[in-house]
Formats: structure tokens, sequence, C-alpha cells
């Protein structure tokens, strides 16, 4: 009867302190997100940009922006790090893929509001609005409201002009690849 007590006790515990910690649960919609991939996009992060230029060809405009390097095809951009070289037959890593209004991905479209979204996605893990990130030095996300979903090492930001205006944008990196904040205690990381 003590052992059972005991391992009621443990599982109760290990549920309060998981949640109190700010670990994400699992969203089953977002999976393949958790693996650095849009369902709609056939690379992931992680890809060499030497497969996405065989598949697409040319890209519609590349050059660099932010210190990445971007390949853009219509509404999909990966943004590239070419510090990640390791052969000369490379550009380098896919670190980020961003996709603008009109395109599709896990169920939603770039261009819905975010209370749309979140009744597909679900609710977001965190927001911020510019007042919380105008001063990141960053020309991508700065003065725009960040809804952000974590998954794992990764996380999927959608963003919008105002709190109740249609999302202009959403992409996927590596937690903090694109931004600063702590987004488990909604600060910034010094």
């Amino acid at each position: 009867m003590n052992t059972r007590f005991f391992y009621l006790f443990l599982v109760f515990f290990l549920c309060c302190f998981l949640s109190s910690a700010g670990v994400e649960s699992f969203n089953e919609k977002l999976k393949e997100g958790y693996k650095g991939k849009i369902d709609t996009v056939p690379f992931g992060i992680g890809t060499k940009s030497t497969l996405i230029l065989k598949k697409y060809g040319k890209p519609e405009a590349a050059d660099f922006f932010e210190g990445w390097y971007y390949l853009k095809y219509k509404e999909l951009v990966y943004f590239i790090v070419l510090d990640d070289i390791s052969k000369k037959d490379q550009i380098g890593i896919v670190r980020v893929i961003g996709v603008s209004k009109g395109f599709k991905l896990f169920g939603v479209q770039v261009g819905m509001n975010m209370q749309n979204i979140q009744k597909i996605l679900g609710k977001c893990d965190y927001k911020f609005n510019p007042s919380g990130n105008e001063d990141d030095q960053n020309e991508l996300l700065g003065g725009n409201y960040l809804y952000g979903y974590l998954l794992g090492e990764y996380e999927l930001l959608f963003t919008s002009e105002s709190e109740n205006a249609p999302t202009n944008g959403a992409y996927l990196a590596k937690q903090k690849a694109l931004h600063s904040y702590d987004v488990r205690s909604n600060a910034k990381v010094k």
C-alpha cells in the first residue's frame, strides 16, 4: 500500500513540476515542426541548400538579409547560414524557413488572424507585442506582434502588425534563432 501511495505521489509531483517548469505539451497538429519541418514544405531545417537549388532551380531572389543568406521561391524563403559550409559544393545549411501571406502550413493559412489560427492549432505558448520587441534591432520581426509555439528544440512564430490583424508571416526555426527573448519568462535574455 505504501509503495502504491509513493508512486502516485511521485507521478503527481512530476506532473506538477513539469507543468510549472514551462515544459510545453506535444501538439499533434504541429508534429512535423518538432522535426524542424513544415508539413507542406519538402525540406526542413538542416537541409543543404544544394538540395533546394537542385529541386527548385534558380530562386526568384537570393541575397543577404540580417546576416542570413536567403533563397526565395514565391511565398517560401529559406534562410541559410554560410558559416556552416563543410564542403565546397555546398552553399550552406537551412536554419530558418519563412513563409508569407497566402501560404498554407499545419492546416492554417498565413493571412488568417491569430484568433482563428489558435482555434485550429490550439493556444500559442507565448506572445509579444511590439513594445516587447521593438528594440530587438531585428528588421524581420521588429515592430510585429509575435505568437510562438514551442516545438521541442524548434519554434513556430507567426507575425502580425497588430493584435487582431491578419498574420503576415510565419517562421520555423530553432529556438532563439530569430530573437533574443526568454519565452519561458516572457522577458528578453540579456
